[in-house]
């Protein structure tokens, strides 16, 4: 393969940022919040909407419709993630609330024992137990682990008569109402 093609085909990396994963309870919502987050800042409406079609997310992400989906329902749980469709262009609009998100952000770091909220006395990110550096022992007990486990205050109240999990399995998410009763939120 010629180096130049190389080049054009690795020139639009795709940010990932493992906070917003854990922010959002999934990687594939902390990756399109990372690449909303991306177009907010680009976009040249002075609100910080931009659009985006379900095609233009695979082609930036590789997510498909299904967790498209997913990412969008566990984000629109959130206090920072706005979208609504133009009927009238026919255009899905997203926009990232920065100041709710920098709050979640902060909120998050100060349940999870992050001395100095992250930063340390250099100016650089620290990185708080188990997220990076060393890897986990092998002998951890997930269940008692709330690294996916949003802080209080970042989950909008569920809808009254939303549908309840469809398992209860599942690792609580975004909107679930024990998260939110947990946080006080």
């Amino acid at each position: 393969m010629n180096a130049e093609i190389l080049k054009s085909l690795l020139d639009r990396p795709v940010a990932f940022h493992p906070i917003l994963a854990r922010l959002t309870g999934g990687v594939t919502s902390g990756l399109m919040l990372g690449q909303a987050i991306y177009w907010s800042t680009r976009t040249s409406d002075p609100e910080g909407w931009f659009w985006k079609s379900e095609e233009e997310w695979f082609d930036e992400t590789f997510l498909r419709r299904r967790e498209q989906e997913t990412s969008r329902r566990r984000l629109r749980g959130t206090v920072f993630w706005e979208e609504k469709y133009r009927r009238l262009v026919h255009k899905m609009f997203f926009r990232v609330d920065f100041e709710r998100l920098a709050e979640a952000l902060e909120r998050y770091a100060s349940l999870h024992s992050w001395p100095n909220g992250g930063i340390s006395h250099s100016g650089k990110a620290e990185s708080a137990p188990g997220w990076g550096g060393k890897r986990h022992s092998k002998n951890i007990d997930y269940a008692e682990s709330t690294s996916l486990i949003p802080p209080p205050g970042c989950l909008r109240p569920a809808p009254p008569g939303a549908n309840p999990p469809r398992s209860s399995k599942k690792r609580p998410t975004l909107g679930s109402p024990e998260l939110l009763q947990e946080g006080g939120g």
